[in-house]
């Protein structure tokens, strides 16, 4: 049976490293107005605008329409392209989601309550475990050396569109901001919504 791969992240340092100017947050998603972000967007044929919006908008009413063209853009874009040999060893965190609404994390079975936390303790990798991700320095608009994950996050799911992956994706979503915040704690010492711009 065909493997359908939807990549939900991709390196955590893209998503934070310039958090004040570029991050986009829960409560920045409540102001946006999802119906005209999806009007700009839904004459496109790039799959990387539907990832985009996957990703940012996962309560949205438009994720299984974003989700279809997600895969109708990408398989197109494979047909013109050979695949790149892809490996991406320790910084891969594998989700997988069966057709009976099962989750695997990791290769272990795993409940969606519990999937947001998981996640987040691998991007955290507390004691620098060689298994989980690896860590990037870059610096900071201050000028200071800082340590962020390379970790990256992709789901594989066994049919087109199992109901649970806009649950799934809603709690990696989730993951990812803790991480955020997690971070936001570690280098300013200040929730991330007092970061000023």
């Amino acid at each position: 049976m065909r493997n359908y791969l939807l990549y939900i992240l991709l390196i955590i340092c893209s998503q934070f490293a310039l958090c004040k100017d570029q991050s986009t947050n829960t409560k920045d998603i409540e102001n946006y107005d999802i119906s005209e972000v999806w009007e700009s967007i839904s004459k496109s044929k790039d799959h990387q605008v539907y990832i985009s919006f996957l990703n940012d908008f996962p309560y949205s009413e438009y994720f299984d329409t974003a989700l279809v063209r997600y895969f109708e853009f990408k398989q197109n874009f494979l047909d013109t392209i050979r695949l790149p040999d892809w490996d991406c060893f320790r910084d891969c965190i594998k989700v997988e989601v069966d057709s009976v609404g099962g989750i695997l994390f990791e290769n272990d079975t795993i409940n969606l309550q519990t999937l947001r936390k998981a996640v987040l303790n691998q991007l955290i990798n507390p004691n620098h475990d060689r298994y989980l991700p690896s860590k990037k320095t870059i610096t900071d608009d201050t000028g200071v050396e800082r340590e962020i994950s390379k970790g990256f996050i992709y789901v594989i799911i066994r049919i087109t569109y199992p109901k649970i992956l806009k649950d799934v994706t809603i709690e990696l979503k989730k993951a990812t901001e803790d991480y955020k915040g997690y971070l936001s704690l570690i280098w300013y010492d200040k929730p991330i919504n007092e970061i000023s711009n």
